[in-house]
This record gives structure tokens, sequence and C-alpha cells, in this order.
């Protein structure tokens, strides 16, 4: 139905008096548009999702998967009673009972990570279903792309945007965008942008931030969202993201959620000015010189709590990166290790939770070398599903050099500088 409705719109556009004013698409759906499953319920309690319709998506992507031979979905459950017929999404205590840590061993918990796996590609399929029809039904003559690649700011594996390679090769999506996260806004903060960008540009895709920049007119929204007190210091935040958008080579659109947020001559003068910058920027070259390289990989993110990804993705990467003094290159762990992006001298591997055998041989091969420093924020290379077990401090030493040991518990997990003597340290 949904399918049958976007084609009449489409066709109602490609017939209309305006249409070479249309240059694209934009594809929304679930909370706020931003393409993720509705989230507005009580986490505490519930969890998503057991609609018939998931339920048959799910028994479908398994036999796709196990390959019809019920012996392998048994074997990999480690339930001898379960078949393509009777295989259930897994219960929230399933999904919470984690084996080691905050992790699930891909030998242990299938199930559970089966199932989260499927939640998002099936999220992906739709997104690319609807871009496909979107570029057949125009003749392919328009731009289609959506809010997506939600790595910052959101529930990783509610949410539904944890696998995104898929969308990243399909050539039907154009664009990705987002609003920045809603922490760290504030005056002197960064508001950084959601997805690797470089990866996007390897892909030729465009990133679009959505600056929905508060200012000291925004009344409500003022509370939650760092926003200024003052005009000058609206003025302020706004050359702030703009300036950002324009050093990283992307691009953006401003946007008012409610009147009057930008109604002011200082702040339309701003405006103006960013308006002449913006277009003698396109002149020139916009890509970023740096030397640093930050590294998220998607199998991690499906491979721990939606806790420790909130920990190392969101804040680590929102509050700690952009006080580190020089500008950096955000990727997708895959494009470091098998493409020719070029040397850095410093690699920040935000989440390398699980390196299967191949990872770990690139990693060596091309990362640790040239006198190269990597920084592993926590539990680096733990889970390598090529072995057995598949989750064990030695496959931490094997990868860093280091020796570690784990010890069973919950605790905060706070990543902090306690030496302020050392030479790399100390100032």
């Amino acid at each position: 139905a949904a399918s049958e409705a976007l084609k009449r719109l489409v066709r109602h556009v490609n017939d209309a008096s305006y249409r070479d004013h249309v240059i694209g698409y934009f594809i929304k759906a679930g909370s706020c548009g931003e393409w993720v499953y509705w989230g507005d319920w009580d986490h505490s309690k519930y969890t998503i999702d057991y609609s018939p319709a998931m339920t048959k998506a799910f028994r479908k992507w398994l036999i796709k998967k196990y390959e019809g031979d019920v012996d392998k979905l048994r074997k990999a459950w480690g339930d001898p009673q379960v078949d393509f017929s009777s295989a259930q999404i897994p219960s929230k205590d399933e999904r919470e009972k984690f084996d080691f840590g905050l992790f699930w061993n891909p030998q242990k918990s299938r199930k559970v990570l089966d199932y989260y796996r499927c939640h998002s590609e099936v999220l992906a399929e739709k997104l690319i279903h609807f871009a496909k029809l979107v570029k057949r039904e125009s003749s392919n003559e328009v731009l289609c792309g959506a809010f997506y690649g939600y790595l910052m700011c959101t529930h990783f594996l509610i949410g539904g945007q944890s696998v995104f390679k898929e969308v990243l090769k399909t050539k039907e999506v154009d664009f990705w965008a987002s609003p920045p996260p809603y922490e760290n806004r504030g005056v002197g903060d960064d508001a950084p942008f959601r997805f690797p960008t470089e990866t996007l540009k390897l892909y030729g895709k465009l990133w679009i931030s959505e600056a929905d920049t508060r200012t000291y007119t925004s009344g409500v929204h003022n509370v939650r969202f760092g926003a200024p007190k003052t005009v000058e210091d609206s003025v302020e935040a706004l050359k702030r993201d703009f300036a950002h958008i324009l050093c990283t080579g992307v691009n953006g659109w401003w946007f008012e959620m409610d009147w009057g947020w930008y109604e002011h001559p200082k702040i339309l003068e701003i405006f103006s000015k960013m308006q002449r910058i913006g277009r003698l920027s396109l002149q020139y070259p916009r890509q970023v010189t740096t030397d640093v390289a930050v590294i998220v990989d998607q199998e991690s993110i499906l491979s721990c709590s939606n806790d420790l990804s909130y920990l190392v993705l969101h804040r680590e990467r929102i509050h700690e990166l952009p006080r580190i003094g020089t500008p950096y290159d955000y990727y997708e762990l895959d494009d470091v290790l098998k493409r020719n992006i070029g040397s850095y001298k410093m690699y920040i591997l935000l989440n390398a939770f699980s390196l299967d055998t191949e990872e770990r041989r690139l990693i060596n091969e091309r990362l640790k070398r040239n006198g190269n420093t990597l920084v592993w924020i926590y539990a680096p290379g733990l889970i390598n599903p090529d072995v057995h077990p598949a989750i064990d401090v030695k496959n931490m030493e094997t990868l860093t050099g280091m020796r570690f040991n784990y010890i069973n518990g919950r605790h905060r997990l706070r990543i902090k500088i306690n030496n302020h003597e050392d030479p790399i340290t100390k100032g």
C-alpha cells in the first residue's frame, strides 16, 4: 500500500508544471521520520518487534541464512527443537543475558545476535526498496535519500540502523542526513555529525547535516539542547555549525523547528555572510588534511549491549574527541582495512570489540607500521568468531601485545587521563 501511494506521488509530480523544480525525494518513516523503529515506550519494561510481520520476516531471514537446513539452525542456536516455522523472536530476558560482561558470545547467543542483525537488515531493505521505486518511477532523474546512519545518539540495536553497509553499497540512496547529536551543543561545545563522513565519500554519497541549531529565542527547546542565552552567543553557535560543515567537506541545511528562532537582524546578517562564504568555497578543494583516523566497526555494534555502544560511540565521540586539538577523518573499519585511504599516523579504534582472523591480519599488516599509534578504547579484539573460545582476553593480548585481566561484574565505564606527568599527556 505504501509503495502504491509513493508511486502515485512520484507520477503526480512528474506530470506537474513544477516538476523541473523537484531535484529529489526524502524518504521518511518511524520516530520523527528518521527511519528508525518507533521508539516512544518504556525501555525498562518492553522491547520490539514481536509483530506478525516481523516474526514472518525473521523466519524468512533464518531460512536464507541457514540455507533451509534446520540442523544448521539447531546447532547454531543450541536448540534441538527449533525449526523455521516455530522460531521465535528472542524475549527481553534473553536479550539482556550476556555471556561475558556486556558481550554476547557468538557461539552461545546466536539467537539474539541473529535477531538484531535481521532487525536492522529489514529496516535497511525497506529503505532500499522505496528508493529503488522512486528512481524507477522518475527514470533515475532525481536524487533520493533519508535520515540514516545514526551511529551516535540513538538506541543502536533497537533503533534499527546498526547494519548499514548494504545501504552504503546501493546506488539508489544518494544522500544520508541527520541532525547533530542533542548533547554537547552548548556554547564552546562541538555538535559533531553522527556517521563516518569519510566512508560516505568513498561510496559517492552526500552527507547533509540538518542544523536545527537553537538560538536564544528557541523557547521550550532551550532547556535540553544547550541553546545560547544571548543573540551574540547564538551567532557564535550558528557560525560553529556552519564552519563544521564547511571544513569537513559535507553539506547542510538550517532547520527552524518553530517560528522565530532566526528572526533577528544579527542572525540574518550572519546567514547572508555564510551564504557568500559557502558559494566561494565551491571554487576550492574542501578535503580535510589530517594525520588521525577515527574508526567505528559495524560488526562490533552487534556484539554488545546498547549501553556499551552508547559510551564508546556516543559519549567518547562527541565529548572527548572534539577536544584532542586536531581534526580527524571518520571511517567504518572495512574501509580502513580494505581500501587505499591514504596514510595516517594515528588510528583511534572506538569499538573494535569483535574482529575476525582476517581483520586482525590486516590490522597487523596495514595499521601497525611506520611508527603509527593505535589507540584502543575498550576491550579491543575480545571476540574472534573464527576461534574457540570466541570470547577470551587472550584474543586481546595477541592483537595489542598487552596483557589483560577480566573482572566479572557491572561497572560504569569511565575513560579518563589520570597521569598528567607523562610526556604525552603533560599540559
